[in-house]
């Protein structure tokens, strides 16, 4: 894997774990719609870059779901218990050193974005921590395989050659990857 397609993988899971720490983490103020740059990708070779924001729908309220429909009641409760704090526990007494403070936070952290991740991965949720976490970089490798794909698609649609594009030449004629 050449430096280029690391740097664009280290990107994406960026952006996965910024929106992944967006969804995760509650606010009282109301949410900001966060902005997906987009690459804007042309025959030409001097391009601006343009960012457009795609809107996030908020969570359903959970007083909308009603009692009598249990069957689809159940779609819901998944999407709006991920999106609720978890509880603490309250037996027994919490250390408050320092380093068990920390890692107890750390502990929660990672449980959090295991969570996220199990939303994230189809089937995540059904399988154990080490299946789940194979399953993600199978999906992973799977959407870089489809990425690859589109751009050669892009690529032939705008009549680049396509073997430029597997060389990594389609990355200079596109000003989001510059």
């Amino acid at each position: 894997m050449d430096m280029m397609n690391q740097e664009q993988l280290m990107h994406t899971i960026s952006q996965l774990d910024n929106a992944l720490a967006y969804l995760a983490s509650p606010s009282s103020s109301p949410p900001q719609q966060p902005s997906v740059p987009v690459p804007s990708c042309t025959a030409t070779t001097t391009l601006t870059p343009r960012v457009t924001t795609m809107p996030v729908p908020p969570p359903p309220p959970a007083v909308a779901i009603p009692e009598a429909h249990t069957a689809t009641s159940r779609l819901f409760v998944g999407t709006v218990a991920a999106d609720v704090e978890r509880p603490r526990r309250r037996n027994g007494r919490v250390s408050s050193e320092p380093q068990s403070v920390a890692a107890r936070l750390r502990r929660e952290r990672v449980s959090q974005r295991m969570r996220a991740l199990q939303r994230l991965v189809p089937g995540g949720a059904r399988l154990d921590t080490a299946s789940m976490l194979e399953e993600a970089v199978r999906y992973v490798r799977f959407l870089k395989s489809h990425v690859e794909a589109l751009e050669l698609a892009a690529a032939a649609m705008h009549g680049r050659r396509v073997d430029d594009v597997a060389g990594g030449d389609f990355y200079h004629h596109c000003s989001y990857y510059a």
